[in-house]
C-alpha cells in the first residue's frame, strides 16, 4: 500500500493490454492514485494532500459510480474476502468497504 507506481491494478490492469483499459477517466485513475498512496501508514501530509479519510470516500464513490458498468461483466474474477472465503468480483459490488479491503488484502494495491 502507498505505492501506485507498483500496484498491479493501475499499472497492469489499466494500462493498454489490460482488462480495464480506459475503463476509468484520467480523474477517476488520480482518484485510485490517491487512495493507494493513503494506504500507506507513514505518509507525511505533503506527499498525500487528501487526508485518507478523504481519500478512501473518494475511492467508494468511485466504485459506486462504475458498478452498473462492472457488475456482470466480472463473474469469473475473484478475491478472497476478510473472511478468507471466495468471492466474485459481481459479489462484492453490494459490499464497497469490503471490495476495498479485499483489493488491499489481495495485494491488487501493491507488489
Amino acid at each position: 500500500p502507498g505505492r501506485p507506481e507498483d500496484s498491479p491494478f493501475l499499472q497492469d490492469l489499466c494500462q493498454f493490454r489490460g482488462r480495464m483499459f480506459r475503463i476509468f477517466t484520467p480523474d477517476e485513475e488520480a482518484a485510485l492514485a490517491q487512495w493507494i498512496r493513503s494506504l500507506e501508514p507513514t505518509v507525511a501530509k505533503e506527499q498525500a494532500p487528501a487526508a485518507p479519510r478523504d481519500a478512501a470516500l473518494e475511492m467508494a464513490d468511485l466504485i459506486k459510480r462504475k458498478s452498473a458498468q462492472g457488475q456482470g461483466r466480472h463473474r469469473r474474477l475473484a478475491m478472497k474476502d476478510k473472511d478468507g472465503l471466495t468471492r466474485s468480483l459481481d459479489e462484492f459490488f453490494a459490499d464497497i468497504p469490503g471490495m476495498m479491503q479485499a483489493l488491499v488484502d489481495n495485494k491488487f494495491m501493491e507488489i
